[in-house]
């Protein structure tokens, strides 16, 4: 099987390293972004299996990051994981999820971040 490539966006660099951590150690491939825009670079040259993107951040937020994906041909396909801390557990839970979108909690529950991720993929 070949390893899946995970982008995760986050304008926390600790929270980034915390979830590269728990991702690399699952046997996926991390790429990481701090912004919107990079996460778009990062996305259309290398092809991440799924992105998983924080909602809140500077001068482009996840909403808009992920509808500028989904504008694109090269990304339009690519399964997004929304986490934020807007959301708490009893929120999360009352969420309509699709195939392409889903949302999910900070912090979040590791066994239950690696079960949503196997879904998407």
């Amino acid at each position: 099987m070949d390893e899946k490539r995970i982008l995760i966006v986050d304008d926390d660099e600790i929270f980034l390293k915390m979830l590269q951590n728990t991702l690399t150690s699952s046997g996926y491939s991390v790429s990481m972004a701090t912004n919107g825009k990079d996460a778009i670079d990062v996305a259309k040259h290398w092809h991440p299996h799924l992105i998983i993107l924080d909602v809140m951040m500077p001068e482009m937020d996840g909403g808009e990051t992920a509808s500028a994906l989904e504008r694109d041909p090269t990304t339009e396909n690519i399964p997004i994981i929304f986490m934020t801390s807007l959301l708490n557990k009893e929120d999360e839970d009352k969420l309509i999820y699709s195939q392409k979108r889903s949302y999910m909690a900070k912090p979040y529950n590791k066994d239950e971040l690696l079960a949503e991720i196997a879904k998407k993929l």
